[in-house]
């Protein structure tokens, strides 16, 4: 409320000065006006004391006989007489001496008489002399005839003068009536805004009560939401842990039951005779342990045995099955260390007792190491398949490998305002490398043997294009 007090109290003092402005700016063109006006007024004071100057001169005015008559004049002011009247008078007078009485004396009739008494003045003072007063006597008359004018003259400029400061004073008075309405408006204007002011701010604060007690209901509503969640929250989590116990207790049954698969896969047979020339062995299993043709295994010195990264000093490919000897086609081996009667031979994904499971993930370099193949996923599954080995399509405590290719690639950055498609695509690309690393996450933590790229093409006996054709 003291702000808008405050406020009221400044817009009433700007009213203040835009009246007080305006009073002055009227002032101002009235003085300039007054001293334009009063500069013609000394302009023609100055042209009556010069004409009176040719009239009397100012010591005749303060001594000798026109002296005396303005001392009259100004003691008999209720007489309303002047100099002038007096000097007529006195024209009149003498005219009058001259020429006899009359009843009506008009300018024409004058200037004969005048004419006349010229005539008979020049007769008794000599034409000279009577000529002389004669003309000073009509240049008399005819000046103060001339003063009288110029007198009436100053007497209109008076009045109008007056008349303009009245009319001046009155738009003056106009205006300010105008001007105090308008700010009495203003103030009322002021008003009116101070209680409306006062009515959105009671209305503000009685919207702010509701809402800081909506705002109270709601925060105690959700403080019981939230220890009734917390309750079932611990509830939950008591069950997790409960079923997480029969869990473990479950994986330990199951891994008590479930044959051991070994990190290392074991010899799967032997050579038993090796035609170097034709580059085929023989190698000491067939169809009656489940072999099939296609199958690729390693091959490994039988001394030495089956290396932990599973890499082999040969590698073969079945291409005849027969009961209990099969034929193999030498794909691949080091002439410096070749193969032997009784070396021993393995695959990964071939075992004659059962089928193994593999779980495929991530990206392959198929064709040579360091370069991923198109394809790479599918090769790797049609090589297990050929092998004998079954894909499943979900990691759990039954499969027995995970065949992890390379980790999916960091998607790049891109835009907020890129297309949704290519969103989408960066989206899709984050999502498989958080599920490659969940997977293998998942494997090690059940303990499934996990296979990298090289590990796998190694034990399952595939060697790729480039390495054979080198």
């Amino acid at each position: 409320m003291a702000r808008v007090v405050q406020q009221r109290t400044n817009m009433t003092h700007l009213y203040l000065l835009i009246v007080m402005t305006f009073l002055f700016l009227i002032a101002t063109v009235l003085a300039v006006w007054l001293y334009l006006d009063g500069d013609k007024a000394k302009i023609a004071r100055d042209e009556a004391e010069n004409y009176l100057g040719e009239f009397v001169s100012t010591r005749q005015r303060e001594k000798g006989e026109v002296a005396k008559m303005l001392k009259d004049v100004r003691k008999n002011k209720r007489s309303k007489k002047t100099v002038l009247g007096l000097l007529m008078a006195q024209r009149g007078a003498f005219i009058q001496a001259i020429v006899g009485e009359e009843k009506e004396t008009t300018y024409e009739l004058a200037k004969q008489k005048t004419d006349d008494a010229r005539a008979m003045i020049t007769e008794v003072l000599g034409e000279t002399e009577g000529i002389a007063l004669a003309d000073g006597v009509q240049l008399a008359v005819e000046k103060i005839q001339q003063l009288q004018k110029d007198v009436q003259a100053l007497q209109q400029t008076e009045i109008s003068l007056e008349s303009s400061i009245k009319a001046l004073q009155a738009k003056l008075q106009e205006d300010l009536a105008g001007a105090n309405v308008e700010l009495a408006d203003r103030l009322a204007e002021l008003d009116a805004m101070q209680a409306q002011l006062g009515d959105a701010q009671n209305q503000y604060e009685e919207q702010l009560d509701d809402a800081h007690s909506q705002s109270l209901a709601q925060v105690q509503s959700l403080e019981k939401t939230i220890s009734l969640l917390s309750d079932d929250i611990e509830r939950k989590m008591n069950e997790i842990s409960s079923k997480k116990e029969s869990i473990d207790q479950m994986t330990r049954r199951f891994d008590a039951l479930k044959p051991p698969i070994p990190e290392v896969p074991p010899a799967d047979g032997k050579i038993l005779k090796v035609q170097a020339q034709e580059d085929i062995c023989y190698i000491n299993i067939g169809f009656k342990d489940n072999l099939l043709a296609g199958t690729s295994f390693s091959v490994y010195s039988a001394t030495i045995g089956i290396p932990n990264d599973g890499e082999g000093k040969a590698t073969i490919e079945v291409t005849t099955v027969n009961r209990e000897v099969s034929v193999c086609r030498i794909i691949k081996q080091d002439k410096s260390d070749p193969i032997l009667e009784g070396d021993l031979i393995s695959s990964a994904a071939y075992d004659p007792r059962r089928t193994y499971t593999f779980f495929v993930i991530g990206e392959f370099d198929m064709l040579d190491p360091g370069r991923m193949g198109v394809n790479g996923s599918d090769q790797i599954k049609a090589l297990i398949k050929r092998s004998g080995g079954k894909i499943v399509n979900k990691l759990d405590l039954t499969t027995d490998y995970l065949v992890a290719g390379r980790i999916p690639p960091e998607p790049p950055a891109v835009a907020d305002d890129a297309e949704p498609q290519v969103l989408a695509a960066m989206r899709d690309l984050e999502q498989n490398r958080l599920e490659y690393e969940e997977i293998k996450q998942v494997a090690m933590d059940i303990k499934i043997p996990v296979l990298n790229t090289h590990r796998f093409l190694a034990f399952i006996g595939y060697t790729p294009q480039r390495v054979m054709a080198e």
